[in-house]
């Protein structure tokens, strides 16, 4: 019967953690941000750049804070903390249909970033990693497809409620769906391994102490992975970001550029899909090689000025969503074998800031290239480059270090070794 229950435990908190993914940070605020884009600046008159600096700025603060929020998962379990905080951030994200100034909208979308860290993936990969061990990516891969739910329905419904009740009440509304959709799916079906629950304090006594902070900023392993990762996400967050504003330059209706949007997303949730299962079966840095590799030919496609097929956007939202969706899953799953399971939540809490700091760089860059040069693709070329050098970088991670089977603790020291 125990079996049974912890079965039960271990599927439900997958799906609940594709459900709060749905509705995460990711969907309602990056992937909505080029939908709002176009009503804020008609009525405020703010630049690209300055609207731009927003999403910069909620990016780097979810990128700041998830560190910290990795150490409150790690002393106190996904719950609660992922909880408290999915209702703090949603409260701010719904305060953004009351701005009326730059510095206000500035001012709530980094409350929201700052309190958003329950809406990441982080603390969903921890639980999922907790729960499942020899098909672990193919776990990660069905929670995190929740993300890419989310991304592919959230812009076609803030597009409705923009067109139909005005921005202000779109933003009440997703803000209102998003926090009835996380409370219920963290109260009803999040549960933790029971052996997870020992806290780093408890274990000290039986098993070898965790590396320090020095030590695995210091790893050879921890900066071949955020390296890596920052390289190859800033011209995906740059094109998604400012995807819509730049089809409907190059006279692509409204309609067609929300569409190719929502493509990306759905993109997103089969790159997740697909990296999960076959990183149970393949080493997972070539499936990273591959992802950023994809990538990089994607922004490619989306680089020239003149008009294009409207065939040629979708495929590169396409190859952009696969490499996005593919990027998140795969470095959770990377953090799982290369460092230990107790040390999850901020080991990956530090690798998510060099995520978002590539996001939040990468959308407002793309938009300061446009109000520089008025095109955006010397941008697009360079972030093409950076996802081809990010996925050469990834090979150099080496073996496992904790392969499906191991113990949480190998016994073998962490490996100090600062980069050259």
């Amino acid at each position: 019967m125990r079996q049974k229950s912890q079965r039960f435990w271990a599927f439900s908190s997958v799906g609940a953690s594709a459900a709060v993914l749905a509705v995460g940070n990711a969907p309602i605020a990056v992937f909505t941000f080029a939908v709002f884009a176009g009503p804020l600046i008609a009525e405020f008159g703010w630049s690209r750049g300055e609207l731009a600096s927003a999403l910069t700025a909620f990016t780097l603060l979810v990128g700041m804070s998830s560190p910290l929020f990795g150490i409150l998962l790690d002393r106190f379990g996904v719950r609660w903390p992922s909880l408290i905080s999915a209702v703090l951030g949603l409260a701010a994200f719904g305060c953004l249909s009351t701005v009326n100034q730059l510095a206000g909208f500035l001012l709530v979308f980094s409350v929201f970033g700052l309190a958003s860290g329950g809406l990441t993936p982080i603390p969903y990969a921890k639980l999922v990693a907790q729960w499942f061990a020899k098909r672990r990516g193919g776990a990660l891969a069905l929670a995190m497809t929740g993300t890419g739910i989310g991304t592919a329905l959230m812009p076609l419904y803030a597009r409705y409620l923009i067109e139909n009740l005005g921005w202000r009440v779109a933003y009440l509304a997703i803000a209102g769906t998003a926090l009835v959709i996380a409370c219920l799916a963290l109260l009803l079906f999040v549960r933790e391994k029971p052996e997870a629950k020992v806290t780093t304090l408890e274990a000290a006594d039986t098993r070898p102490p965790l590396p320090s902070w020095s030590e695995v900023v210091l790893s050879r392993l921890f900066w071949v992975l955020a390296g890596a990762t920052f390289l190859a996400c800033i011209g995906v967050a740059g094109a998604l970001a400012q995807c819509v504003p730049m089809l409907t330059d190059r006279g692509v209706s409204d309609a067609i550029a929300v569409s190719v949007l929502a493509v990306a997303g759905l993109a997103s949730g089969l790159g997740r899909l697909i990296s999960g299962v076959v990183m149970d079966h393949i080493f997972a840095p070539l499936v990273a090689c591959s992802a950023f590799l994809i990538a990089g030919i994607g922004l490619f496609l989306l680089a020239g000025d003149n008009p294009a097929p409207v065939a040629l956007y979708f495929l590169a939202a396409v190859l952009i969503g696969l490499s996005l969706g593919a990027e998140v899953d795969i470095m959770g799953y990377l953090v799982s074998r290369y460092f230990e399971i107790r040390m999850f939540g901020r080991v990956y809490g530090m690798l998510f800031f060099a995520f978002c700091l590539a996001n939040g760089l990468g959308a407002y860059l793309l938009g300061l290239c446009f109000d520089i040069f008025g095109t955006y693709s010397p941008a697009l070329i360079i972030g093409g480059a950076l996802a081809l050098i990010g996925g050469l970088l990834i090979l150099r991670l080496g073996p496992y270090r904790y392969p499906c089977g191991a113990p949480d603790h190998s016994g073998v020291p962490f490996p100090v070794k600062v980069p050259v």
